[in-house]
């Protein structure tokens, strides 16, 4: 009959049992060895956060590089410079004689005067003479002395037609010229093109001649560009020849003379002369080339 109670002592079970007891501590020496090595690599990588970083990493804890005082100076210096020349830069002006231009003889009251043509730096008229204060508009202007006679002339015969001329600016010698070309300059933003053509280089300008005037009246405020356009302007245009004045710049000729319009801008050249000037229908600029 078969026994229903466990193994004797000594029997089958005992056996079983000598047999496992040796994998068992072989396996808690394993556990053990598995724990010891879980934490060195733990230990080695807290450690690892202090050594250098190797290349290609970063560390976050390394500052970014901060540039020195020499650095940093260049770096912001640069543009400012480029950024001050701009605004500072001195407008220059054109030497006579340079580019082409013929200088021209001292004194010649029909001397062929324009953008090609200049007179010397020191060209200055010796018979220079005051015109009334009250026939000027802006202090002390000077013409040569028969110029600034038939200005007068022109002014008595204007003012009996109820035309009130008055005399803005006359004589301008070489330097003047520098700082008025330099003012329109500044006017017109810096743009070369707009200044040359509301304003002669020094050296070519009429002024310097001492026998050409700027003109206005009361109805313009005694303005230039606000006399375009008024009465006492179309009297001057059609009148001045009379006296020996001619309008240097007229209407729609800009691509003859090179500059705009200037009605208030009349140059004497003598009764004879401005006569056939106004006969021949030619600008001044091309009646003085094809006389010369």
């Amino acid at each position: 009959m078969v026994s229903r109670r466990g193994p004797r002592p000594g029997g089958i079970g005992a056996a079983s049992d000598e047999r496992w007891r040796p994998w068992f501590f072989i396996a808690l020496v394993a556990a053990g060895a598995s724990l010891l090595v879980f934490f060195a690599a733990l230990l080695g990588a807290c450690h690892g956060d202090d050594e250098d970083p190797g290349p290609g990493t970063i560390d976050a804890r390394t500052p970014t590089p901060t540039p020195t005082a020499e650095q940093d100076a260049t770096a912001t210096e640069e543009p400012a410079t480029e950024e001050t020349e701009e605004e500072t830069e001195t407008p220059e002006t054109e030497t006579p004689g340079n580019g082409g231009s013929v200088t021209l003889v001292c004194g010649d009251i029909l001397a062929p005067l324009n953008k090609q043509n200049a007179l010397p730096p020191d060209c200055a008229p010796d018979d220079l003479v005051p015109i009334p204060p009250e026939r000027t508009a802006a202090g002390t202007q000077y013409m040569r002395i028969a110029a600034r006679d038939a200005l007068l002339e022109l002014m008595e015969a204007a003012a009996q037609e109820g035309v009130d001329l008055y005399a803005v600016s006359a004589y301008r010698s070489y330097e003047g010229q520098v700082a008025a070309y330099n003012s329109n300059l500044a006017a017109c933003g810096g743009d070369r093109a707009c200044a040359d053509r509301i304003s002669a280089h020094p050296g070519h300008s009429e002024h310097q001649l001492g026998t050409t005037v700027d003109v206005s009246s009361p109805s313009a405020g005694f303005g230039l560009e606000s006399f375009v356009g008024t009465e006492e302007a179309a009297w001057l245009e059609a009148n001045a020849w009379r006296f020996g004045f001619v309008v240097s710049y007229p209407e729609g000729k800009e691509h003859i003379t090179g500059y705009a319009y200037e009605p208030w801008h009349i140059r004497w050249i003598g009764r004879e002369e401005a006569r056939r000037v106004h006969e021949s229908g030619l600008t001044l600029h091309e009646y003085l080339a094809r006389n010369r």
